[in-house]
């Protein structure tokens, strides 16, 4: 075997054992949504701030939540799906709000 052909194998396989190892870590991202939420709310005070639907007009429906902490303007999304296992999809810091809401015509608050 030459000298190439080894160094391209080795390299072939350091690629695959790096793929496999992110893909069980992208794996694990997910459980049980109350185990999400109360890890979010004691690892960084964070709390839903918005929740709504996922492709409500086909397909899988997820609910989709935006989990944050205003006093340390850090957030997380997390899509749950129909069974209840919570996937993790992003987190960052520095969340500001741009716009206040106003309540929809005819809500008592």
């Amino acid at each position: 075997m030459s000298r190439t052909v080894a160094i391209a194998l080795a390299l072939a396989l350091v690629g695959s054992l790096l793929f496999l190892v992110f893909s069980v870590q992208a794996q694990q991202r997910c459980w049980p949504r109350s185990h999400v939420s109360k890890f979010l709310l004691d690892r960084h005070g964070e709390v839903v701030l918005v929740r709504a639907l996922t492709n409500p007009h086909g397909g899988a429906v997820r609910v989709f939540e935006l989990f944050s902490n205003p006093a340390k303007r850090t957030w997380t999304v997390v899509l749950t799906d129909q069974a209840g296992t919570a996937c993790l999809q992003g987190s960052g810091t520095d969340l500001d709000m741009v716009a206040e809401v106003a309540p929809a015509k005819g809500d008592p608050s």
